[in-house]
């Protein structure tokens, strides 16, 4: 079980809606230190496990335990409209479950939505998203 593997199994998932195939990336893109890409593109960020939860009472929680992650996904676009369709389009995925090796992977539950709000300096709109994995070993 790994986090990068959770990740590459939701990004995976993501790319497969039309409107959001290609057009995910790592990082906010940029032109230089104060100017951004004026373009409409989603960021999926890494995530740590927010918490391990052993079997039993009585066991011990390692790596390996039930493991939660919420993955945080944001929608940018040069018009709220554009943003509000990414944002759509994710969460078509509430509910489905990823695919990870050697582990049991509950549906995706949304863990928190957001506004569309509006960024002067960048001159783009973006909404967030969080989504929330829950994770046992298989």
């Amino acid at each position: 079980m790994t986090a990068q593997a959770h990740h590459a199994a939701l990004k995976a998932l993501l790319h497969t809606a039309p409107i959001l195939s290609g057009v995910g990336h790592d990082a906010i893109r940029r032109r230089g230190a104060d100017e951004f890409v004026q373009d409409n593109y989603w960021v999926l960020w890494p995530s740590t496990p927010e918490s391990f939860e052993a079997a039993r009472y009585t066991g011990l929680a390692t790596a390996d335990s039930r493991a939660t992650y919420v993955f945080q996904f944001r929608a940018i676009a040069v018009d709220a409209a554009g943003c509000t369709q990414f944002a759509d389009a994710a969460l078509t995925f509430v509910g489905q479950t990823l695919t990870v090796p050697g582990r049991y992977v509950w549906p995706i539950r949304l863990d928190e939505g957001g506004d569309v709000d509006y960024e002067p300096k960048a001159d783009l709109f973006f909404c967030d998203l969080a989504f929330e994995i829950v994770s046992d070993p298989a």
